[in-house]
């Protein structure tokens, strides 16, 4: 339930912060068009998760009741939702210092950890493919630059 709040709030920044540029045509997007695009995301994600909160919203146990109470900030401080919040903000603060191959190599692998599924190699497998995969595609083919870490002097 918190998780879904928090993407509904997004999602409404989001959006209120691309109604100050254009969406321009279909032939010739503008820049308010990829904010929109995010913002139906989010609050399509949010609305789907409150629904499913309320359709299988249960009655919770006395222990967790009295964990609750205890670390009334535990439960939400362990949620998968709040842990990739916390792997992006990371992601974004470090890119430019270990480059973007490294930075998103080590997201995909903690984001690995958190969504569950696969062990080490398959994470680390997948990690190095796909980032190699999106620097080629962004570098290369988009020719859009990416930052290669000011720990390597660039």
């Amino acid at each position: 339930m918190i998780e879904a709040l928090f993407f509904l709030f997004l999602g409404l920044f989001y959006f209120f912060s691309g109604l100050q540029y254009s969406m321009g045509r279909a032939t010739a997007p503008g820049l308010g068009l990829f904010p929109r695009l995010v913002a139906v995301a989010l609050l399509l994600c949010a609305f789907a998760m409150l629904v499913e909160s309320f359709l299988h919203s249960r009655k919770p146990k006395d222990e967790e009741i009295k964990r609750v109470k205890r670390h009334p900030w535990h439960r939400f401080l362990r949620s998968p939702g709040f842990l990739v919040v916390i792997c992006v903000v990371g992601y974004l603060l470090l890119l430019q210092v270990f480059g973007y191959l490294i930075m998103t190599t080590v997201l995909i692998i903690f984001l690995g950890f958190i969504m569950g599924g696969g062990g080490w190699v398959s994470r680390l497998v997948l990690a190095i493919a796909s980032s190699t995969l999106t620097y080629w595609l962004f570098r290369t083919v988009m020719q859009v630059p990416l930052p290669l870490g000011s720990i390597w002097g660039n």
